[in-house]
């Protein structure tokens, strides 16, 4: 594909990208505390909660799914942008961006379907049999939002090193590196079921941080491709 349609592509799906960002940390905030995985983990409250109202928990996790497999454009623009300074740190990072956002895809997509599921199989199970349900929990890639992480290395480096080569506007390489620490922020706090830390991340970056840089980036991007 031509650097000029990289780019033009690449920037629509950024702006998308950044639309689906802020409704996912909306959603965040929408759904019961119960139903936030990321720091408690799979609890009797959990289930319950879903058994009882999945349709917030269901909205948040496909649009993670859609924003996850948009990312993969972000990434391609990212490297037809950098094309003429491609180092090993660039092309590593685009890698793991690659991967990052294939199993945020493929693990919210699994759980949007099994845990609803799940919960109802809970609630509906025997006393007896709910210990072993829990265990189990529910069946999944990324129990601790590894994903997030790799999504932040590569937003690290790439916004970098287009900065150090003066390809994006100053203000908006800064942004892209606080938005990469931040998708870092929510791997440690899950990591550390830290609930504090996972709900700062989002809020500053799912809701501010993240769409200001996507959309932003968005419009660079699609800029140069005119040039």
């Amino acid at each position: 594909m031509k650097h000029a349609s990289l780019l033009r592509f690449g920037g629509a799906a950024a702006i998308a990208v950044g639309v689906l960002n802020l409704l996912v940390g909306l959603t965040h905030f929408l759904m019961p505390r119960e139903q936030l995985r990321g720091a408690a983990g799979i609890t009797t409250a959990f289930f319950e909660s879903l058994a009882r109202s999945a349709s917030v928990f269901r909205l948040h996790y496909w649009l993670v799914v859609a924003l996850s497999l948009l990312f993969f454009a972000v990434v391609a623009a990212f490297l037809s942008l950098l094309r003429e300074h491609r180092s090993g740190p660039v092309c590593w990072a685009s890698a793991l961006g690659f991967f990052g956002a294939a199993l945020a895809a493929i693990d919210f997509a699994s759980i949007a379907v099994e845990a609803p599921r799940l919960a109802k199989l809970f609630v509906n199970a025997e006393p007896a049999a709910r210990p072993l349900l829990l265990v189990f929990g529910v069946p999944h890639l990324d129990p601790c939002f590894f994903a997030y992480g790799l999504m932040g290395v590569f937003a690290l480096i790439v916004n970098l090193s287009a900065l150090r080569h003066r390809l994006l506007p100053r203000s908006l390489g800064v942004i892209g590196v606080a938005g990469g620490m931040l998708f870092i922020l929510v791997f440690l706090g899950s990591l550390s079921r830290t609930v504090w830390l996972i709900d700062f991340a989002v809020a500053l970056g799912g809701i501010v941080i993240g769409p200001l840089w996507y959309i932003w980036t968005g419009f660079v991007l699609r800029n140069r491709a005119g040039e």
